[in-house]
């Protein structure tokens, strides 16, 4: 495998996709530790954060060091740290899905969750069950995961957990913005709404795009694949971070948000199901 000069690029956009990481991580723990006390959940999260945190940098470091031999053809150095390498990645994907299953269960909290998740929960399985077997086969054969033939399928099957998930997210929140076109005081709340599908659906593109790209230089046998590889796994992290950033921040869902909804402003409105209308209820302080 060629890494002259491949392997200076995959160093740069290491470094400045981590460093783009490393300020949304901080960011989020700076709102979390405000909060963290108010809730378990908001103590998993903080926790999953810093865990996440260890984890991305412990890959940046590794991959530092483990370009470093290759570049300079310490055939084994190069093995041993792929291994690491390796294992930070697998877990990173691991966290980013888990985090994607959660927040698929939040907004169908209402509507009896384990229907929809089923589905996803079986492809995250699959991922956990197919990156135990890459890690394995790291160890045992010395290849590392690009190599490795259950890297591919990995890599997958988490881009089909991944979008499996945001189709389903945005597929609940649509019905709600097609009632709210009618009523333009909810239209605030509907742009928050917007804003969430359109988030969802532009990490989701850059997550698939950018790991289509890499399984595609992976099965080329292309150089490339080591700055895709880089790219693919801060994208895993950045695109979590983003969703941990709204809960820090108070502006993501709540269980049974959708179910109900409801919108808060000076009045509080609310749809009625059956008849799609916008029902004014008692004024409430906000």
């Amino acid at each position: 495998m060629v890494l002259d000069p491949i392997g200076y690029y995959a160093n740069a956009v290491l470094l400045i996709t981590y460093g783009i990481y490393l300020v949304l991580s901080l960011a989020c723990l700076h709102f979390q530790l405000q909060k963290w006390r108010n809730s378990s959940a908001g103590t998993l999260l903080l926790a999953f954060n810093i865990v996440m945190l260890l984890v991305n940098t412990t890959f940046m470091i590794t991959m530092l060091v483990w370009m470093q031999y290759a570049l300079a053809g310490d055939v084994t150095s190069v093995r041993s740290l792929g291994t690491v390498k390796d294992s930070m990645n697998v877990l990173n994907i691991w966290m980013a899905n888990g985090l994607l299953l959660y927040r698929l269960y939040i907004i169908f909290s209402p509507q009896r969750p384990g229907l929809v998740i089923a589905g996803p929960l079986i492809l995250m399985i699959a991922v956990f069950v197919t990156g135990i077997l890459l890690l394995v086969e790291d160890g045992k054969a010395g290849t590392i995961g690009s190599q490795n033939q259950y890297g591919v399928a990995f890599w997958c099957l988490s881009l089909m957990l991944n979008l499996l998930v945001t189709c389903l997210i945005t597929t609940r929140l649509l019905p709600f913005l097609q009632h709210s076109q009618a009523h333009p005081m909810v239209a605030v709340q509907a742009r928050r709404y917007m804003s969430i599908i359109s988030g969802l659906i532009e990490s989701a593109s850059l997550y698939s795009i950018t790991g289509l790209l890499f399984v595609t230089l992976v099965v080329a046998g292309s150089p490339l694949q080591i700055v895709f590889g880089v790219l693919f796994n801060a994208v895993a992290a950045i695109a979590p971070n983003l969703i941990l950033l709204r809960i820090a921040l108070g502006t993501a869902f709540t269980p049974g948000e959708i179910d109900a909804m409801t919108i808060s402003s000076p009045f509080r409105y609310s749809f009625h199901k059956e008849s799609g209308e916008c029902l004014a209820l008692n004024p409430v302080v906000v």
